[in-house]
């Protein structure tokens, strides 16, 4: 809807009795003209404005109230046009409706600037601060596009159940391309130091220890124990047990250690049948020989953003 585009036709007696009190004002204002007592007309004079501001809190236009000067009778039938440009997202009006002061008859919503609002986990509030920049991702269309952001409110309240926080975003909508309701992923730069990361996928928990399957070369594998903090994207933070540069297998991590437990069961009924190797006998393998498994280096990188709906 376009500004001064009319939205209804409204009747009401309040409107009515007001314009006649702008006439019965100017009427008296002419009178009170060539009263030789200066306030007389000074009270004229403001009558007659405030008559005028009365009919424009009822969002006459100054065209309307001179056409009711200028013909000497009221508008009995009000047009009222949109006051600002906009989209329609809600319309209450129906022919013949009656309505109050309270009653919401249409509900304009300008997009060329909108608020998002995103979901923030508790462990990643202390990196986030209003002013913050931020990009907005639009997961519909042949390419990911994105939409810069800036956060301008923070809110103090923590949600219990999901335990986040509500950030509120302000942003540029250039084509419309962000819709009331829509759901979008947002994303944060936090600044921080430099940490070891390895494939999410990399790392084995049983729920008292975590593993990871390090390559030895030659297709043997070494399973180490390793210490994580919080996740990063499709990473996760090493605190302990590795090193950058090693070798770690970045999938399919349950196969293999179901390998080597199912080897290592193996060998120990061998052991048992034939009365298991000589004490001083030459050292086990420290490692299960097994099929080559995809593999990536743990890297030292700066944690990224954390998406969120």
């Amino acid at each position: 809807m376009k500004k001064g585009q009319p939205m209804l036709t409204l009747y009401s007696p309040e409107m009515l009795a007001s314009q006649e009190e702008l006439l019965l004002a100017r009427r008296a204002r002419d009178m009170m003209q060539n009263n030789p007592l200066a306030s007389a007309s000074q009270q004229g004079e403001s009558l007659f404005q405030a008559s005028r501001r009365r009919l424009q809190q009822w969002n006459l236009s100054d065209e309307q109230i001179d056409q009711v000067l200028e013909t000497g009778q009221p508008i009995r039938n009000i047009t009222l046009y949109a006051p600002a440009p906009g989209f329609v997202l809600e319309r209450n009006v129906f022919p013949n409706q009656r309505v109050t002061a309270e009653s919401d008859l249409y509900v304009l919503a300008d997009l060329s600037r909108v608020w998002v609002m995103a979901d923030m986990y508790e462990a990643d509030l202390a990196a986030i601060r209003a002013g913050a920049p931020a990009r907005i991702l639009l997961p519909y269309g042949a390419t990911t596009t994105s939409i810069t952001a800036r956060v301008n409110y923070v809110q103090p309240g923590l949600d219990p159940t999901t335990r986040t926080l509500k950030l509120r975003l302000e942003a540029d909508n250039p084509g419309m391309r962000l819709r009331p309701e829509m759901y979008v992923d947002v994303e944060f730069e936090v600044q921080g130091r430099r940490r070891l990361t390895v494939p999410a996928e990399a790392i084995l928990n049983s729920g008292e220890r975590q593993v990871v399957f390090v390559d030895l070369g030659d297709g043997y594998l070494a399973p180490k124990e390793v210490q994580t903090a919080e996740r990063v994207g499709d990473r996760v933070v090493v605190t302990a047990g590795l090193s950058e540069g090693q070798r770690v297998v970045a999938s399919g991590t349950f196969l293999v250690d179901a390998e080597s437990q199912l080897k290592s069961a193996l060998g120990s009924m061998s052991g048992h049948q034939h009365g298991g190797a000589a004490e001083g006998g030459p050292p086990k393998a420290p490692a299960t020989p097994t099929a080559p498994a995809p593999a990536a280096p743990a890297a030292a990188s700066k944690p990224g953003a954390h998406p969120h709906d």
